[in-house]
């Protein structure tokens, strides 16, 4: 600053030479903040704009040239001035969905509505799908709108998140099968049964469970070996399971039982599948000389019945199917009995 009591010994040229001499140091110091600032922009990885209050591009910074350039823009659309939203469109794909979601998502914060907008979305360059993200901020300073578009490749990130989706899915599916006979086991019996009692009074559903039992198994396993049982215990689950309607469901409950659930039938239709199952598995013809009299593998069956307005409980149920199998054992095996 001048002291105002020097001024009025200066000429105009002195004045004018100082006004000058003012001038270039503001415009030099300008020049340098935005020189900093694009070289702190260009400093990221993260692909930048910032935009205005309409949307336009007002600085980039070279990772956001370089993802422009290599995900299908071209030069005319990536320079300052450019209305970013006009472009999104064709850019998030033909069929502009994700296009009109960022628009909107853009939108929504540079009229305040919300503070921020995040997205992460595919892009198939041909090659190989890879996978980013969108973050849209509002600068937080008393000038004039300004927003933050920032554009971050995950492709490693999400392949790394979707492969642990995927053994994640497959440790739940082995946690609900049995390893020997691929059946679902008692866990996934369990759920399902919850759900299917829950329906019984919401819905008006009643349903029938039988549980199948292989006779005489353990003479079976002592005469012929464990492999050999193991071998009639996959052998009974996949006949079991095959001669299902669609909806029943076959379980391994434990040790040589199997659970079957029969979905919305009632007693005299579940005692025909469950003697067709028990016929089938006879048919198979498989060795048991170790019971008396030498024969075949065949199974004894129990089932019992829950309807809506009975307010049977799910353990009441399974254990009024285990006593119609006992009575099946009791009464000479081969054969089915129901729970009346």
């Amino acid at each position: 600053m001048i002291p105002l009591d020097d001024r009025d010994e200066m000429d105009d040229d002195t004045i004018h030479d100082v006004m000058e001499s003012v001038n270039l140091r503001e415009f030099e110091v300008v020049r340098e903040a935005r020189d900093f600032l694009q070289c702190t922009l260009n400093a990221l990885t993260l692909s930048i704009a910032i935009l205005d209050e309409r949307g336009r591009i007002l600085a980039y910074n070279e990772s956001w040239k370089r993802f422009a350039l290599e995900n299908g823009g071209n030069p005319t659309s990536i320079g300052s001035g450019i209305e970013y939203l006009s472009i999104c469109m064709p850019f998030f794909g033909d069929e502009g969905e994700a296009g009109r979601f960022v628009v909107e998502g853009i939108q929504d914060v540079l009229r305040q509505r919300r503070p921020a907008f995040y997205l992460e979305y595919p892009c198939d360059n041909g090659d190989e799908e890879r996978w980013f993200t969108i973050r849209v901020t509002r600068f937080d300073w008393k000038g004039p709108m300004r927003v933050v578009v920032a554009h971050e490749e995950i492709t490693d990130r999400k392949r790394y998140e979707l492969m642990l989706a995927h053994l994640n899915q497959e440790l739940q599916q082995e946690a609900r099968h049995d390893p020997l006979t691929g059946l679902a086991n008692r866990l996934q019996m369990e759920e399902d049964l919850e759900m299917m009692h829950g329906r019984v009074e919401r819905y008006g559903h009643s349903f029938c469970v039988a549980f199948c039992d292989v006779d005489k198994f353990k003479p079976y396993n002592d005469h012929y070996g464990h492999a050999a049982g193991d071998e009639v215990l996959q052998a009974v689950g996949q006949t079991l399971a095959d001669q299902s309607r669609i909806g029943d469901r076959t379980y391994r409950y434990g040790g040589e039982e199997f659970l079957v659930v029969l979905p919305e039938q009632t007693l005299d239709t579940a005692l025909l599948t469950l003697n067709r199952m028990r016929a089938a598995v006879e048919a198979k013809g498989i060795p048991h000389e170790a019971k008396e009299p030498p024969g075949v593998v065949t199974v004894s069956a129990g089932i019992a019945e829950v309807r809506p307005g009975s307010g049977k409980s799910l353990d009441e149920l399974l254990k009024d199917a285990d006593d119609a199998l006992y009575r099946a054992k009791a009464s000479g095996r081969n054969r089915v009995e129901v729970h009346t």
